[in-house]
């Protein structure tokens, strides 16, 4: 930065508007892989029991709307026995897409089946999962600034 320019915008000033202004990468994991690794997961255990998985959601659907709350969601793959991990299991229902903050069973349910519709995104290879806790899953970065969204808030329109 040119030495005139430095007393009246300071290094520190200029560093915070930089943070502020940068662009956001998605550090995520994305709904394509998590249905692909917890398909390999039904796979490699031999799973094929999705009617019943069917069955018990209808059964726990009172409204028989066909929609849940992840958290009922989640009860109730855990009481049909479904061998998944815990962890890539509350990960699946965090990133399956919703409507109005519930998740259609019968599309969860159809993403699980191995047998009638395999992923596109599995690669077969084994994989460990790392689920960020936090659930920040964007990541600044330094190297690409938003500069039309600084000067949309910087000069008045």
């Amino acid at each position: 930065m040119p030495e005139n320019l430095r007393v009246y915008f300071p290094e520190h000033a200029m560093k915070t508007l930089a943070r502020y202004y940068a662009e956001e990468e998605y550090i995520g994991l994305d709904v394509d892989d998590l249905v692909g690794r917890v398909q390999t997961e039904l796979y490699r255990k031999r799973f094929h029991s999705f009617q019943d998985i069917k069955l018990a959601f209808e059964i726990q659907d009172s409204d028989k709307k066909g929609n849940m709350s992840p958290d009922r969601v989640y009860f109730v793959l855990r009481s049909t026995s479904l061998p998944i991990n815990r962890d890539l299991l509350k990960s699946f229902i965090y990133k399956f897409p919703k409507a109005e903050n519930k998740i259609n069973y019968k599309d969860l349910v159809k993403s699980l089946d191995w047998i009638h519709h395999p992923a596109e995104y599995d690669s077969g290879e084994p994989h460990a999962i790392q689920i960020n806790w936090e659930r920040i899953e964007t990541v600044k970065n330094m190297d690409k600034i938003k500069y039309n969204v600084f000067l949309m808030d910087v000069v008045p329109s």
